[in-house]
């Protein structure tokens, strides 16, 4: 673990001038702002380097890019606030960290979970140079003590044998759920205490009441803490579970039926609550003779109340009449997702998705990041695509929700596959009125490939 300082450079005169990287050396780059055509002038101011607000930001990316041996990622952590530059000063340094830990899965939002207080971080990991999570899944979910995140700890890794995907902790953090590849256990919960992961249960998709063939790829909790949605590619659909920790056990089972999303060349990949709880919103990717193709963002009425009916087996079985709302297209191959209020914000790693109007609506290989409004009722509206000016891989929204930060791959010239964290200023759309983003003229270089994991605590 190395912990020193990211020294920022003034780039307003050379928009080409790429970040100096040396293993992990970062530098943070002025850009000029990005403008955009029709914004008013009672627009958002765009965020300064000092109000970027949190303790921290934590990011993945790649270790070991560029060399021969593998088997070696890195988490970073920025301390927050970022130190901003006095008047006339060219450069000037700020904190951060970096943790090395075995391969993790490079573009899944859901390899790292991070807990509110920021104290905890889990991590979807391999054990060494030629890990499972390279075919999507990893060996173990490994825990990080962040107690001070400019020098974090690795600790123990739990999980094993279940061929973990992506994890999600519970809104207290006393519960870690596992999306798993293992055949018979593709849902696992564990207790943590005291920063580490113990009595883990699991559960069979099939024994839940799912198909055979079911499986898991990504979890995510309701904020109440007593539901878990679970994103079931192979059926396109999506399945709820209330989680019962009464009588000092954990239990699992269905909360209404699952529900399906429709569309056949949409492949559901994640998905995330909104903060009332009463709608879960879902990334698909798109897929058409096994080509990638735009992808869409998905609404469902999630229902807190059911009916108890008894079932076969004499016990209740709840039935809640959750329900697709709306659909709407999204750009290629989306790696991000954050929902701030009545705003949806996706980023996509491919391009735009050519239907929507913007920046990026035509694709091409910068990627765009998007905003969808989204109505208290769950439908989306109001739709704007803005070219990322480079490979965006992960979003998150500040601790205070007051800005939004996107990683991504810089498309600065004979940069490689250098990574950096954009910021934004978001400004809320309404109904058919698109949102908009407004560009920081600063960013953060993070090392080599961002994964598609970035948070904010």
């Amino acid at each position: 673990m190395t912990s020193r300082t990211i020294r920022v450079r003034s780039n307003t005169r050379a928009l080409s001038m790429r970040p100096c990287l040396t293993g992990f050396a970062m530098v943070l780059l002025a850009g000029s702002l990005s403008g955009c055509a029709g914004r008013s002038a009672e627009q958002a101011a765009a965020p300064s380097a000092a109000s970027i607000a949190g303790r921290y930001i934590a990011t993945l990316g790649d270790g070991d890019s560029g060399t021969a041996a593998k088997g070696t990622d890195a988490l970073t952590l920025i301390r927050l606030p970022i130190a901003d530059s006095a008047a006339g000063v060219a450069q000037w340094d700020t904190s951060f960290a970096q943790l090395p830990i075995a391969n993790t899965m490079a573009g899944h939002p859901g390899v790292v979970a991070v807990s509110a207080m920021g104290n905890a971080a889990f991590v979807v990991s391999g054990k060494g140079p030629t890990p499972a999570s390279w075919q999507g899944t990893g060996d173990g979910v490994v825990s990080v003590d962040l107690t001070d995140p400019m020098a974090p700890k690795i600790g123990t890794m739990a999980m094993m044998g279940l061929k973990p995907r992506a994890i999600a902790l519970s809104p207290m953090g006393d519960l870690l759920a596992v999306a798993c590849d293992k055949q018979g256990a593709q849902i696992a919960i564990a207790r943590v205490e005291g920063g580490a992961l113990s009595g883990a249960a699991a559960w069979s998709l099939a024994d839940l009441g799912l198909a055979e063939n079911a499986a898991a790829y990504s979890v995510a909790w309701h904020p109440s803490g007593r539901f878990l949605a679970v994103v079931l590619p192979a059926s396109k659909s999506v399945a709820f579970f209330e989680v019962d920790q009464s009588g000092g056990g954990l239990g699992l089972a269905p909360w209404g039926g699952p529900v399906s999303l429709g569309d056949t060349d949409q492949t559901p990949a994640f998905g995330a609550f909104t903060d009332d709880g009463d709608t879960f919103v879902v990334v698909s990717q798109g897929f058409t003779g096994g080509a990638p193709t735009p992808g869409s963002v998905a609404s469902i009425r999630f229902e807190r109340d059911a009916t108890m009916t008894p079932g076969a087996d004499g016990r209740e079985v709840a039935q809640a009449n959750h329900s697709f709302i709306a659909r709407a297209a999204a750009g290629i191959s989306p790696t991000g997702l954050a929902i701030s209020g009545g705003s949806v914000i996706v980023t996509s790693a491919r391009g735009g998705s050519g239907v929507v109007g913007g920046a990026g609506g035509g694709g091409g290989a910068g990627g765009v990041v998007s905003l969808f409004n989204l109505s208290s009722d769950g439908q989306l509206g109001g739709v704007r695509e803005i070219d990322a000016g480079g490979i965006p891989m992960g979003v998150s929204l500040t601790a205070d929700k007051g800005a939004v930060v996107v990683s991504r791959v810089s498309a600065a010239a004979g940069a490689g596959a250098d990574g950096e964290l954009v910021f934004y200023t978001l400004q809320p759309g309404r109904g058919d009125r698109a949102g908009d983003l407004i560009k920081a003229d600063f960013t953060v270089g993070v090392g080599s490939m961002p994964h598609g994991a970035v948070i904010v605590r």
